[in-house]
C-alpha cells in the first residue's frame, strides 16, 4: 500500500506539469515513465469528436457511421476502441452561429509510435472529406493502461 501510494505521489508532478502546459503530441507518451498498476504500460489516449450533422443534406446515418468506423478507424486501430453516442455544441466557423448536433466520440488507447499521429490525422481527414465537416476534435494525452 505504501509503495503504491509513493508511486502515485511520484507521478503527481508529471500530472501537474501536464495541466500547466499544452498536451504533448500524440506520438509520445510524454514524461509518464512508470505505471503504478500491474500490467499497465505507458500509452496514449486519443479522443476523437465527430459531429453527425451535414451543413447541406441529411444527418449522417447510423449505417454511414458504421461503414466509416469499419473502413477508416478499425483498419488503423484493430486492437479495439470505445464508441460513445453524445450530443455536442459547435460554433460554425463560417456563420459564427452556435448549434447543437448529435455526435460520436471514439476513445482509442495505443502505444506511442512514430506513425500514431499520422493514423489519427488520416481518420480526421477522411471524415471531414466524406461528410463535408469543418473539423474533427482530437484530444490526446499520455496514460498508463493495460488490457
Amino acid at each position: 500500500m505504501r509503495r503504491t501510494l509513493l508511486s502515485l505521489l511520484a507521478t503527481m508532478p508529471t500530472l501537474a506539469a501536464c495541466a500547466a502546459r499544452p498536451p504533448a503530441p500524440a506520438t509520445t507518451a510524454s514524461s509518464l515513465t512508470a505505471c503504478p498498476f500491474a500490467g499497465g504500460t505507458a500509452q496514449v489516449r486519443i479522443e476523437l469528436y465527430f459531429g453527425l450533422t451535414r451543413p447541406r443534406g441529411p444527418d449522417i446515418t447510423r449505417a454511414e457511421w458504421r461503414d466509416f468506423v469499419s473502413r477508416e478507424v478499425t483498419q488503423r486501430f484493430p486492437d479495439g476502441l470505445t464508441e460513445i453516442e453524445a450530443g455536442g455544441q459547435w460554433r460554425d466557423r463560417v456563420s459564427n452561429r452556435i448549434s447543437r448536433e448529435p455526435s460520436r466520440i471514439l476513445l482509442l488507447v495505443a502505444p506511442a509510435s512514430p506513425g500514431l499521429a499520422a493514423r489519427v490525422a488520416e481518420i480526421s481527414t477522411h471524415y471531414r472529406t466524406r461528410f463535408d465537416q469543418q473539423a474533427v476534435g482530437v484530444v490526446s494525452m499520455p496514460v498508463c493502461a493495460g488490457f
